[in-house]
């Protein structure tokens, strides 16, 4: 049983280690990183109950807090050289945060990580919901349709949301519109504004929005999945 603090007339949870025992440690709050998976945490006022705790620890767990025990031991502290890369790691890691590692790769096999950098994302955008495409037009039906065309045939489009800026003449009834398989949503607005394509339309349902004019017909469906992925 180690307490939250303990001083140097103990046996210390790195002898423990040493001797993969499996520990119980005390806790305060928040558990440091190195306790996580590295014993058995109790609170001071669970002390009396200790010894029922230790019983229904089942067999697997144990076998999974001695393998973790060992594994913290090797990494961390069986040499010298490693409790000073330790420290090193915990420097760092404080210095540069936007690089730390979680609290999952201290206490992760390292054979099993894989390191990546916080910056890009591990994943390319999931296809689900997809995005909804912004179209900001004034007067210019031509391009505007063939706008629409070409965005619908992307397989990521979720929805697409026209932002008519111009109070002087309404949009199109419905039956000028494309016929095409995504939701066509027509959002008149009041005041002729470049900023209206950046507003948070409650139509908008993804978290990925791709905004552009309507006279954008250059760009290719493959090339729009492309840049969405």
């Amino acid at each position: 049983m180690l307490p939250h603090r303990f001083n140097k007339r103990q046996f210390s949870w790195l002898d423990h280690v040493a001797l993969l025992v499996l520990c119980v440690l005390q806790r305060e709050g928040k558990s440091d990183n190195w306790k996580l998976g590295n014993g058995i945490l109790v609170y001071e006022n669970q002390l009396h109950e200790l010894s029922s705790i230790i019983r229904t620890v089942s067999p697997e767990r144990k076998k999974r807090l001695k393998s973790q025990v060992q594994l913290t031991f090797q990494k961390y502290f069986k040499t010298i050289e490693h409790v000073t890369n330790t420290v090193l790691e915990v420097m760092k890691n404080r210095v540069f945060v936007h690089t730390a590692q979680s609290v999952n790769d201290w206490n992760e096999n390292p054979y099993n990580m894989v390191r990546r950098s916080p910056i890009f994302n591990p994943t390319i955008a999931s296809r689900t919901p997809g995005f909804t495409a912004v179209i900001l037009a004034y007067d210019r039906m031509s391009s505007l349709l063939q706008v629409i065309e070409r965005v619908a045939n992307v397989p990521s489009l979720a929805k697409i949301l026209v932002v008519w800026n111009n109070q002087i003449k309404k949009p199109p009834g419905a039956l000028s519109w494309p016929k095409i398989s995504k939701p066509l949503k027509i959002i008149q607005t009041s005041a002729n504004k470049m900023s209206n394509r950046f507003y948070p339309y409650e139509e908008i349902e993804t978290e990925a929005v791709f905004a552009l004019d309507d006279d954008i017909i250059m760009l290719t469906p493959d090339e729009i999945e492309f840049g969405f992925e």
